[in-house]
């Protein structure tokens, strides 16, 4: 076959393979837009139906339990995003909300203001020894929204990640306690429902637990600042002392079996 013949033949059939692949690659990808767009909303389905039933086992047990006792840890200002302020007002629940940041806090005392004397407030943080720690939170200068307020934690490799690489962050100390000292300060003996939202400490507070001694009815709690070890290991050692699990988009809700039988 002469030279330019074999030059005209090779540039047709890199023409059609270059069409019959691009064309397969659209189907390829247009299939695999499709599959992601479904997978997202059957997720979003299944944690739409999570929440539900959250919401329901959570209101339920609030409506038969007259003295209904929690702690919140982690309160923020009790308003942006809080996922039991309208429960403890509307039930008129008693309980220990504990906040570090000192804005937020003093806003939490005022949004709980009508429940009066029903209601502890502790401007410390949780942590397991009883010290003075950094607490990280984002810079004033760039905190413009609400959400960025909220986001305080003891890990600026987690939550405040984004903001840590770029300079963003301040530390302010805070004063730590243990939970079992902040249970024995308020001579605590029951609790129906723990709530923590540490932007990445949740586990390290639930270890400090005394599942023998005062396990709670409920235990509601971020996981998506958690790395996958740490929080396998954390449904395992609540799965351990007798909790069954409603996994949810970022939250878990962790019931004792005894209480509430799956």
């Amino acid at each position: 076959m002469p030279y330019n013949s074999q030059l005209r033949h090779l540039q047709e059939w890199f023409r059609r393979r270059i069409v019959r692949d691009g064309f397969i690659w659209r189907i390829l990808m247009g299939a695999k837009q499709t599959t992601a767009r479904w997978h997202g909303r059957r997720h979003r389905q299944n944690w739409d139906r999570a929440a539900t039933r959250f919401e329901t086992l959570i209101d339920h047990h609030a409506r038969r339990t007259p003295d209904f006792f929690f702690i919140q840890i982690g309160a923020h200002n009790g308003d942006m995003d809080d996922p039991i302020h309208r429960w403890a007002v509307q039930h008129r629940w008693r309980g220990i909300l504990v906040e570090p940041q000192p804005g937020p806090f003093a806003q939490l005392k005022a949004g709980y203001a009508e429940l009066g004397d029903r209601l502890v407030f502790e401007n410390i943080a949780i942590d397991r020894a009883e010290r003075t720690r950094p607490l990280y939170r984002v810079d004033p200068r760039w905190a413009s929204t609400p959400e960025q307020t909220g986001l305080a934690s003891f890990f600026p490799d987690r939550a405040l990640a984004t903001y840590a690489a770029l300079n963003r962050l301040v530390s302010e100390p805070v004063q730590c306690l243990p939970f079992p000292r902040l249970l024995a300060r308020h001579r605590v003996t029951k609790i129906d429902l723990l709530q923590i939202d540490t932007e990445g400490f949740d586990f390290e507070i639930i270890k400090m637990l005394d599942f023998a001694q005062c396990p709670p009815a409920i235990i509601h709690f971020e996981h998506r600042h958690l790395s996958r070890t740490e929080y396998a290991a954390c449904l395992r050692l609540l799965s351990a002392h007798g909790y069954w699990h409603i996994e949810k988009e970022f939250d878990v809700a962790s019931f004792q079996t005894a209480l509430f039988p799956p």
